[in-house]
């Protein structure tokens, strides 16, 4: 499963045909042409599919087809889906609403597998959407709403001839992104637009980790010109109980250092950084974030942290 955003060459390898079209092929004929409605049915019967990551998944795949002309919604019973074009059922291999599908012969190889299979279901074309675990759901969807939003009409994006399945090679799939300029990357680290966009992208990509780096803008603290968030804390919280606060050094030199920390932007800082925590999670991945340390104790950054208890 490939994790290169710019090619995305394995995973278009995975909807490819693997094998001789069956009788369940999800045809151009099959589809009747034109899409009209779609109906992404998400068994409600299934615990995992219940999670909110899939349904932010779903509802990719729903914005992707609206975005072309089709009306879809995202429903959670059978009767709800009558009369779609087609329907697309988001459901464990064991659920009932499966069965019609044709079914593996083995289990799937990991909780990130997916599994697309061409069907029929509510008398309509359907496509099931299997996984073993969240984020194997996350990115069945996400592949759907990629080849709906890349291809010329619905029909040709969804059109499948016979089930694939696939695992990820690599289990732990990582980007960073690194914190090392109040100048250029206050700007991003603020834009809730370019987080929402940014980790669509990773999510989509298939990646299962993000990185938030701080304090790696230099390797010793000698000749800093730069440290925002280098030490993070101090520009995140106040400690109970401690004097901790950033101050800026005139320089005598050059411009004059902006003044200091203000508790406001400390604040939101921080809020910045606690929603970073919690957006991950909608696409199905996990945080991980690193921290810098400490300047050597006798060596001079141009932004200094005083600490003292109260």
């Amino acid at each position: 499963m490939s994790t290169d955003p710019g090619t995305g060459m394995q995973r278009r390898e995975f909807l490819k045909l693997t094998g001789a079209a069956t009788a369940f092929g999800l045809t151009h004929r099959a589809l009747g042409g034109e899409i009209q409605r779609i109906s992404i049915l998400i068994d409600a019967a299934d615990p995992c599919t219940s999670q909110d990551p899939i349904h932010w998944a779903a509802a990719q795949l729903r914005a992707a087809a609206m975005a072309k002309g089709v009306r879809c919604q995202i429903v959670h019973a059978p009767d709800q889906a009558q009369g779609s074009g087609l329907v697309v059922l988001v459901a464990g291999p064991t659920s009932s609403l499966a069965q019609t599908f044709p079914q593996p012969d083995h289990l799937f190889a990991s909780v990130e597998s997916v599994r697309l299979a061409p069907g029929r279901l509510l008398e309509a074309p359907a496509i099931l959407v299997s996984a073993a675990g969240e984020r194997g759901f996350v990115y069945g969807l996400l592949e759907l709403a990629e080849r709906v939003q890349f291809h010329a009409d619905v029909a040709s994006g969804l059109h499948l001839e016979a089930a694939m399945e696939e695992h990820p090679a690599n289990q732990l799939r990582s980007v960073s992104r690194l914190f090392c300029s109040e100048v250029e990357d206050k700007p991003w680290y603020y834009d809730q637009d370019f987080w929402r966009a940014y980790l669509g992208v990773l999510a989509s990509s298939r990646f299962n980790r993000f990185n938030l780096t701080f304090g790696l803008g230099y390797d010793f603290p000698r000749g800093v010109t730069g440290d925002y968030l280098h030490f993070p804390y101090p520009y995140l919280v106040d400690v109970p109980g401690y004097d901790v606060r950033v101050i800026r050094l005139a320089n005598e030199e050059g411009p004059q250092p902006p003044a200091p920390l203000t508790p406001e932007e400390r604040e939101k800082n921080l809020q910045r950084y606690v929603l970073l925590l919690l957006r991950p999670v909608r696409g199905g991945s996990s945080s991980n974030w690193d921290y810098g340390r400490m300047p050597t104790s006798g060596q001079t950054a141009l932004t200094p942290i005083t600490a003292s208890k109260a």
